[in-house]
């Protein structure tokens, strides 16, 4: 970087000579040529000067010892007749550029680019840099061109412009323009990191985070989003935060982590603001409360963060923060959705699919649960799946419901894994098969889901597809059961009743039944109602009997009642299982929602306008649930 000593003798030198071309009465540069037509302005020359670079100087211009100016806080119609007079009276490559940026701010693209290339060849870096910056973005009179991008930010790089080295690194790390390499990435954003660039120091950690060109390192990625944290980078504050809140290579800590969310959010970072709405709505280093959530989730969708949109649009839904509104629900996870957010694409599905919010449409759904699945989303497999089988907005078909349930599950969804053991059992897509049933109720029970520990106990009970254990039967019932299944309350209960598996017990076997019959299912409460007064009358007319008979009699175990009573109740708690489908179809549209499972998904950030585009992302949160 020039020093401010020689900036300072440059602008001397440019006086005199400004000076002495207008003493010999030249109207344009003595060097330069004619530029952008200007109006006069009637203040002198050094004026014009002056308040040009109060409103347009760059942050990124290396040769700038002034004021920075934001490129979104550019005043075109205030700063462009000051910059044309300036860069007419004083056409030196700083002004020539200066003017190209206000150009660029009133979106003339054309003209910008003719006017940085008029600085670039003066040499002047930063027009360098702006010049790739063009081509990699493209726009109206400007085609897009990795290509030249890659070769102008080269060139910035090399004349030391910190900005073109470190998106020289963003274009490597992507393999635009240039071959693909994290490695030579690693070398421009070393480079630019020690010429003070914020951004590349970022991006620097984000390539120690992920591994990428260097070893992985907690360490060293937390050292690096400090430094650019502490230079003011937003993204590196919001990253910084993420990893206190998990514990990498700095203690645990939600205080911390909300801390620092909070001042990248107040430093305008949407994924920070987005982060925070988090921490707000599960009371993470911050007090609980849903209203500051949708309060920070809604300042973050307003800055276009899709994460956000998609989480206010779940906050609707639920009525968290918000009143419930499955309207204002359907119109978020929409702008998410167009946004690319596939979490938001079959949520939006789930809402057409049961007319919520929105009018019923199974086709919509179909479409929702299709893009979603085309972007990647585990949830909208199963949906799409659940259509297929059941012929909704989709010609109806088992072998494509066998497929995308089998996607769903060897992607780990366990609800795919159940909804696939189902049609194993059933025979449906793909030839009758209890054990492969059995297998995927297992894996589907083993990572938590309640549907999937019903039927393996009904499997087990039974003997399907496994041996029969009427010990395994009643744990998996158990499990269930301290899920509040109300269906394995049922089944559990028979089992108490008839001593299978588990010590005979009455009591507790009542006690189930009265619990299953408060379910909200009426078929499920009906069912547990009547099995508990049959309970309740065998024991009266037992206790009649037993009170008529001799006192021997009174005395000695009853074996009678143990398999008629199996016969009677157990075999009627299958059925119950097989109507609600615990050993068929589970059904389940997810509606995309939260628990404190965590996806990290990458957003890039660009904040600044000549691309300090960040190879990295801030990491934002997505977790999945169902508040329906």
């Amino acid at each position: 970087m020039q020093p401010q000593s020689f900036h300072k003798t440059w602008k001397a030198i440019v006086s005199l000579a400004t000076a002495y071309c207008l003493f010999l009465n030249a109207s344009v540069s003595c060097a330069y040529g004619a530029l952008v037509s200007a109006p006069q302005i009637s203040q002198g020359s050094a004026s014009a000067q002056e308040r040009c670079d109060q409103l347009a100087n760059s942050p990124d211009d290396m040769a700038n010892d002034g004021v920075a100016v934001a490129f979104d806080k550019i005043q075109v119609s205030e700063s462009l007749p000051l910059c044309q007079e300036a860069a007419r009276l004083t056409p030196t490559p700083h002004y020539i550029f200066l003017l190209g940026r206000v150009l660029l701010a009133a979106q003339r693209d054309t003209d910008a680019l003719e006017q940085f290339k008029r600085a670039a060849a003066g040499g002047y870096a930063a027009a360098m840099e702006s010049i790739g910056h063009l081509y990699a973005a493209g726009g109206p009179g400007v085609p897009k061109s990795d290509a030249d991008a890659a070769k102008w930010y080269r060139k910035a790089a090399d004349a030391g412009n910190a900005v073109g080295m470190n998106n020289l690194g963003f274009m490597y790390a992507g393999g635009r323009g240039v071959t693909q390499s994290y490695s030579d990435a690693k070398a421009w954003y070393s480079r630019a990191a020690d010429a003070g660039n914020a951004d590349a120091m970022y991006n620097l950690g984000s390539l120690y985070e992920h591994g990428r060109g260097v070893p992985k390192s907690d360490a060293e990625a937390v050292e690096w989003y400090r430094k650019a944290a502490d230079r003011g980078e937003a993204p590196g504050m919001n990253n910084l935060g993420f990893m206190y809140e998990h514990g990498r290579a700095v203690p645990q800590s939600y205080e911390t982590a909300a801390e620092w969310y909070r001042k990248a959010a107040n430093a305008g970072n949407a994924e920070g603001m987005n982060n925070l709405g988090y921490m707000h709505e599960h009371g993470r280093g911050v007090p609980q409360s849903y209203i500051d959530a949708a309060i920070w989730y809604r300042k973050a969708a307003d800055a276009g963060n899709a994460q956000a949109m998609y989480n206010l649009g779940y906050m609707y839904a639920a009525g968290r923060g918000v009143p419930k509104n499955d309207a204002d629900a359907a119109a978020w996870y929409r702008k998410a959705a167009d946004a690319g957010n596939a979490d938001a694409m079959n949520n939006l599905g789930f809402l057409y699919e049961r007319g919520q919010g929105v009018p019923q449409s199974d086709g919509e759904a179909a479409a929702w649960f299709r893009k979603a699945v085309d972007a990647g989303n585990i949830l909208g497999m199963n949906n799409l799946g659940s259509m297929y089988e059941d012929g909704r907005g989709v010609s109806q078909n088992d072998e494509e419901a066998v497929a995308w349930y089998r996607k769903a599950a060897e992607a780990g969804y366990a609800v795919g894994m159940t909804n696939l053991g189902s049609m194993y059992a059933l025979g449906r897509g793909v030839p009758k098969n209890d054990a492969d049933a059995a297998a995927w109720y297992n894996k589907a029970a083993d990572a938590g889901n309640v549907v999937a520990m019903n039927s393996l106990g009904y499997m087990y009970a039974s003997g399907r597809g496994v041996a029969q254990d009427y010990g395994q039967a009643a744990k998996w019932y158990r499990a269930a059961v301290a899920l509040n299944d109300d269906a394995a309350k049922i089944s559990l209960g028979a089992l108490y009743q008839n001593g299978l598996g588990i010590n005979r017990d009455l009591d507790a076997a009542k006690a189930l039944y009265d619990q299953a019959a408060t379910s909200s299912d009426p078929q499920i409460a009906n069912y547990a109602r009547k099995l508990g007064d049959n309970l309740r009358v065998s024991e009266e007319q037992t206790a009649a009997s037993v009170a008529a008979s001799s006192p021997a009699a009174a005395v000695r175990p009853s074996d009678s009642s143990s398999d008629s009573g199996l016969g009677a109740v157990f075999l009627a708690g299958a059925a119950l299982l097989l109507l609600l489908g615990a050993m068929g179809h589970t059904d389940v549209n997810d509606a995309q929602g939260y628990s404190d499972t965590q996806q990290q998904q990458n957003s890039r950030n660009n904040d600044c306008m000549f691309l300090s585009l960040g190879m990295a992302s801030s990491i934002v949160k997505s977790v999945a649930g169902c508040p329906f």
